[in-house]
């Protein structure tokens, strides 16, 4: 069919359109996709910024920090360290940092796989590497069999899950991050120096509110889903037992049996799960234990009520504990 006047000016006109509408998703496209070399509002010239993998971590960057830094949380609430892989816009994130702060300990290796993401010049500061090693449990390790007694572990092959024992925190990990800041920005080392005071004051207190609030219960000891909590158990004298003897494991029907003895005995019933686990999982364990379910957030997430900072979240937590142990 042939197109002449009035219907290939029409034609024409339609090609325009598609045209358009094209350059216009290309441009979209390029505007909010995060291709690789391009950053959409970079920090200000002159901001310090700090980057943290997990949110306790930057919790406590923030507190030390105070508003000489900018603190930015790599892994998203509710998602797992374990498993997280980060986006291309984080990656920006990473490049613009100048500290960037992790547990290490193989916790959290979405950061070890794009550590060369980060700016030349930035440090970095493993909360791992802060602590002696006779402080550390080994992987999979039940710090009550050894009575209360530290074993100590190599960096490699020890439980990573050190924040969760304020104490460790408060001795080992607040001054290493202290003297990192310090190193990085001089001019604002007493005002690091004050905050990590202030904040030491505070683990203090609430070491002493944890002890206060797990005396009654503690004889019962935790029966939990992921082996996040043995740090926690060693420093409170409460006997801590995981169905994933290590991070993402099967139990075996053998160790899922000896549990429920464990729970008979101790006359525990309650399970405690995390959010950034498998729902379905919490589900078959409820019914094959016969226990009810309660979530422990061991990472929390600024914004979540109750779990905006460190100290909020240790507290949460301890709260729930003593909810499903009574």
């Amino acid at each position: 069919m042939k197109i002449t006047g009035h219907g290939r000016v029409i034609s024409v006109l339609l090609v325009l359109v598609a045209f358009a509408i094209v350059l216009g998703l290309v441009v979209a496209a390029l505007t909010i996709w995060p291709w690789p070399g391009r950053r959409s509002s970079p920090p200000p010239p002159g901001t310090r910024v700090v980057v943290a993998s997990i949110f306790p971590l930057a919790s406590l960057c923030g507190e030390i920090g105070g508003d000489a830094v900018q603190v930015s949380t790599l892994l998203p609430a509710g998602a797992s360290p374990h498993t997280y892989e980060m986006t291309p816009s984080q990656a920006r994130t990473l490049a613009d940092a100048d500290l960037v702060f992790q547990v290490g300990g193989g916790l959290d290796p979405f950061v070890t796989r794009l550590a060369g993401a980060a700016a030349g010049s930035a440090r970095r500061l493993e909360a791992m590497a802060a602590l002696p090693a006779e402080t550390l449990l080994a992987q999979g390790e039940q710090p009550w069999l050894a009575q209360g007694a530290v074993t100590g572990a190599a960096p490699g092959v020890a439980d990573p899950h050190i924040w969760l024992d304020p104490v460790l925190v408060r001795d080992y990990v607040v001054p290493a991050l202290q003297e990192e800041l310090g190193a990085l920005w001089p001019e604002h080392a007493e005002v690091f120096a004050a905050n990590a005071a202030g904040l030491r004051d505070r683990l203090t207190e609430l070491d002493g509110w944890i002890r206060e609030q797990l005396a009654p219960v503690r004889e019962k000891g935790l029966i939990t889903i992921h082996p996040a909590w043995g740090y926690f158990g060693r420093r409170y004298g409460i006997d801590t037992w995981a169905v994933e003897q290590h991070a993402g494991s099967e139990p075996s029907p053998l160790w899922l049996a000896e549990l429920v003895d464990i729970a008979r005995f101790r006359g525990i019933q309650t399970l405690f799960s995390e959010p950034q686990l498998s729902g379905q999982i919490a589900g078959i364990l409820e019914r094959e234990l016969q226990v009810q379910v309660l979530v422990l957030d061991p990472l929390g997430g600024k914004g979540r009520p109750g779990y905006g900072s460190y100290t909020e979240m240790m507290r949460s937590n301890v709260e729930i504990m003593v909810e499903g142990l009574r």
